[in-house]
């Protein structure tokens, strides 16, 4: 199945062992980073090692998930560490499982030595908490309002978005009387006949989003169920009280399953047999569901294997094509040679594993660019930009110039990795143009989604589809003195030089 690219973290881990910056005692060192996808980028600051006395020739990543004991990863040659692209450098790690992961690095040089010599002196670096699960938020109506509470490992709790709109409107309207938080409620005054449709969005610490159900005001009836959602009744706990595991009400102890975004249609569901009899696996059956209807679909025909009895923990693969961009479930049933048949998902179980399956780019455009005379007459760029799609990353917007708009690899960068504004599709950012720029040049905006795609617009003041504009920074204008009159319009000779 396709995975995502990997998210960066803003820290050099080889320097900060060589520089002996990290250790467990130092709580800012290891404050936690949160990452919405299973592969984590970790760059290493080259330039740092190079001012190394004794530079090592090879690096070494250790990994401890759940605080465990340390695991040795991939050792690469200083020169052939993975690009993480932006010009990075450093390690790319795929976790297995969300979780919390601490790193460390261990140094190899060209005499055969380590440091530390021990991998059990090794000391955590980095602390990742990889959360690819979205929030579960549970709403109800109370009279002429709602009351909500969101339900997720790492929830933010000061965070919650409010949307409504009448039935008729094709359109949600974001409610900014004051700021919600995670679990909290809020009513309006309706005139007699008004109905309101109504959904919360909570967000977790890694960014992920997830959007309650959409309920009518006043009322409590459900008008549709947001996709995914797993097994369990629509219990809400009182407000301001702790919201419990979304899978308490039915009784459930498994994992939520986690989401993966991919952009194309063609998918690969990989999963693992974990338990073979005697007999061993003949088949397994694929079920699927979409948020088009919810409903458990068997895939025809049944996907053949051969896979001899007490072979246990075996990773498979199966094709599969969705018809279109939504949400999927997917259950796996395998069948023994001997008959014996895993049960089929029933409705309402949840799937094995989400998919979100998004073969389109993010909507995206430079909307304005204003120039104006900044600190000491240093010119500022102006640039605000619109950027939309349904499952755009955290931080989603980079901003970059070139001096050639056709060349895509002279695209340097003004501001990476910036987000839009709370609550609109749309951002803006000022920057102060370095002297050494020439005084023209273009300004594109890109934004990416979590499937990896990736939208572009280079700025025109000609509006979508126009030329693009370049920017103009030189804002002096000229000046000139009159240095003295001659007649005639020969050109002034130089004085003869006196005779020796």
């Amino acid at each position: 199945m396709g995975r995502r690219k990997a998210g960066g973290l803003a820290l050099g881990l080889a320097a900060a062992l060589a520089a002996g910056l990290a250790s467990a005692q130092d709580p800012a060192a290891l404050a936690p980073h949160y990452q919405p996808n299973q592969s984590v980028g970790i760059p290493v600051n080259l330039d740092r090692i190079n001012q190394l006395d004794n530079k090592p020739k090879e690096l070494q990543l250790y990994t401890s998930a759940g605080r465990r004991a340390w695991q040795a990863g991939r050792k690469l040659p200083i020169d052939k560490l993975d690009d993480l692209g932006d010009g990075k450098k450093g390690f790319v790690f795929r976790a297995d499982r969300d979780g919390p992961y601490e790193f460390s690095v261990q140094f190899h040089f060209a005499d055969g030595s380590a440091s530390p010599a021990d991998p059990k002196e090794l000391r955590p670096m980095l602390d990742v908490v990889v959360d690819t699960t979205p929030p579960e938020v549970r709403i109800r109506a109370v009279g002429n309002g709602v009351e909500w509470a969101a339900a997720d490992d790492n929830l933010d709790p000061r965070f919650a978005e409010v949307q409504a709109k009448f039935p008729d409107w094709a359109e949600w309207k974001t409610v900014t009387d004051r700021a919600f938080q995670a679990a909290d409620r809020h009513a309006w005054k309706l005139r007699p006949g008004q109905v309101l449709e109504v959904r919360v969005k909570a967000r977790d610490r890694a960014g992920n989003d997830g959007w309650s159900r959409v309920v009518r005001v006043p009322g409590d009836g459900g008008v549709e169920t947001s996709f995914p959602r797993p097994g369990g009744s629509d219990w809400l706990p009182p407000v301001g009280g702790a919201a419990r595991d979304p899978l308490a009400a039915s009784g459930s102890t498994a994992p939520q399953p986690r989401i993966e975004y991919v952009n194309k249609k063609d998918v690969t569901v990989d999963y693992t047999i974990n338990k073979v009899g005697r007999s061993g696996v003949r088949l397994v059956r694929l079920y699927v569901q979409s948020d088009r209807d919810g409903d458990w679909k068997l895939v025809d025909p049944d996907f053949k294997v051969d896979l001899p009895g007490g072979k246990t923990d075996q990773a498979l693969s199966l094709p599969y094509t969705v018809p279109a961009d939504g949400w999927y479930g997917f259950y796996v049933a395998p069948e023994s040679v001997s008959g014996q048949k895993a049960p089929p998902p029933r409705k309402g179980d949840p799937p094995m594993l989400y998919v979100v399956v998004d073969t389109q780019p993010p909507a995206v455009k430079v909307s304005r660019v204003a120039v104006y005379p900044g600190p000491d007459r240093k010119p500022q760029v102006d640039i605000s930009w619109e950027a939309a799609d349904p499952n755009l990353l955290p931080n989603p917007v980079s901003l970059e110039y070139s001096i050639d708009p056709t060349a895509e690899a002279g695209w340097k960068e003004i501001k990476y990795r910036l987000e839009n504004n709370a609550g609109k599709a749309a951002g803006r950012y000022v920057w102060e143009v370095p002297d050494e720029l020439p005084y023209k040049f273009f300004v594109r905006v890109r934004a990416v989604d979590k499937a990896g795609n990736t939208g572009a617009h280079v700025w025109s003041d000609k509006g979508p589809g126009g030329e693009p504009t370049p920017v103009i920074v030189d804002l002096e204008t000229p000046a000139a003195t009159i240095s003295g009159v001659r007649g005639g319009a020969a050109p002034a000779k130089p004085a003869d030089l006196p005779r020796p």
